[in-house]
């Protein structure tokens, strides 16, 4: 083996074994600039730098610097030396044959005298101060608990348009089969007229429980997949957003930051899968939302039948009732992904050794009343419930709350 065969193997194998903790660190800062920093259309990208020899390298710095794309400071830099204080060191220079001209007086040639340049309506004015980049997002930065709800996200509109497919096929048998309520209806009965409050409460419990919502398994699929898929994203934002404020978790809990960002917390998807078969069963039986959509709609038949002591307009008031509507699906949608972002960010915690969370409260006094216990608790161990039974947020639907973490509790 010649020696030059021998470098290029080392040089290969320095590469093989850096490119997975390149592709982790890249992972990381994507996280960062893309969620913590707001920045969702930029992204890390390694520079590499082929190592030189040095006669090739003094050829191409030499080159650059006579053609003004270096200045003398910038190779040295490149060299690792020290920058110099001598006039001209940082300047830009072009070298023609008649010796080195600055790169200004290439690009600019000296303007005519002003008083031959008319006058330019449209140049700023000397105290026209243009903003300073980034202004706009360091003034929002941390807004997160102070505005109201934005468009939704890609997320939750799958996840709506889920449930709104669902829903509706869920309605149309709910109205089918209140065409033929009179069958339901009690003994004695007109059907339509002078039932007692025990009889409509008889009715109402029997079509709830009698509705077929196997429909809602038409959402399933794509609701346990998001949740889950959230769920991971929730994890690595989170770890992001600590890392930032504490660098060496990074290195101290390097184990579990490589779990999360190079794949699969367990953690996470433990939760997001437990948490989607609480809320739907796959053929749409079981399951709090299909719990939720039963109790909905024999209150809804309940309350119209004691309002209209009736039985003809029940279908009618099914198609437009709140159960099967598109604003309940968007509500849905809301909470479950923001719900999975939260409980995400809590795994995520969790897994990088955080000891202490602390609630924070959405500062529109409207939106979460209900949350305001929890936020007055301050910190509390990690792994204690807050007042509410939740251990993270969100805590009911439109809570626009977050948490924060940190390594130990405050002494006092």
């Amino acid at each position: 083996m010649n020696r030059a065969t021998s470098d290029t193997q080392q040089e290969a194998a320095l590469k093989e074994g850096l490119a997975p903790i390149m592709v982790w660190v890249k992972e990381v800062m994507d996280y960062l600039i893309q969620y913590v920093l707001g920045f969702a259309d930029m992204q890390f990208q390694w520079s590499e730098e082929e190592a030189l020899d040095p006669t090739s390298q003094q050829t191409i710095l030499t080159s650059y610097q006579k053609q003004g794309v270096y200045s003398i400071n910038d190779v040295r830099a490149k060299l690792g030396e020290d920058p110099i204080s001598e006039p001209g060191a940082n300047a830009y220079l072009i070298f023609t044959g008649t010796g080195a001209m600055p790169l200004e007086q290439v690009m600019e040639p000296p303007q005519p005298p002003s008083s031959l340049v008319p006058n330019d309506p449209n140049a700023p004015k000397p105290d026209d101060e243009p903003p300073k980049p980034g202004e706009t997002v360091s003034k929002h930065a941390h807004d997160h608990l102070h505005k109201a709800f934005e468009p939704l996200t890609s997320d939750e509109v799958k996840v709506r348009d889920a449930f709104a497919t669902a829903l509706e096929v869920v309605r149309d048998a709910a109205m089918k089969q209140a065409s033929k309520l009179g069958k339901v209806a009690p003994a004695g009965g007109d059907g339509g007229r002078n039932y007692t409050p025990d009889e409509i409460t008889t009715i109402a419990d029997e079509f709830a429980t009698l509705l077929d919502t196997s429909g809602l398994s038409l959402a399933f699929e794509d609701y346990s997949d998001t949740i889950q898929a959230v769920t991971e994203s929730g994890a690595k934002h989170e770890v992001a957003k600590l890392i930032v404020t504490d660098p060496d978790i990074a290195t101290t809990e390097a184990d579990a930051v490589a779990a999360i960002f190079g794949g699969k917390d367990p953690d996470a998807v433990k939760w997001a899968v437990e948490h989607a078969a609480e809320m739907l069963g796959k053929d749409g039986a079981g399951g709090a939302l299909e719990q939720t959509t039963r109790n909905m709609v024999r209150e809804a038949i309940a309350k119209a039948m004691q309002d209209d002591d009736s039985l003809t307009g029940i279908a009618d008031m099914l198609q437009n009732t709140y159960a099967f509507s598109p604003e309940r699906a968007e509500l849905i949608a809301r909470f479950e992904v923001g719900n999975a972002q939260m409980k995400g960010g809590y795994a995520g915690a969790l897994a990088v050794g955080m000891k202490a969370k602390k609630w924070l409260e959405s500062n529109d006094e409207n939106e979460c009343p209900r949350c305001h216990a929890n936020a007055e608790q301050g910190w509390i161990p990690i792994d204690q419930d807050f007042q509410s039974g939740d251990a993270a947020p969100l805590a009911h639907p439109r809570c626009q709350c977050d948490a924060a973490y940190r390594r130990k509790l405050p002494e006092n």
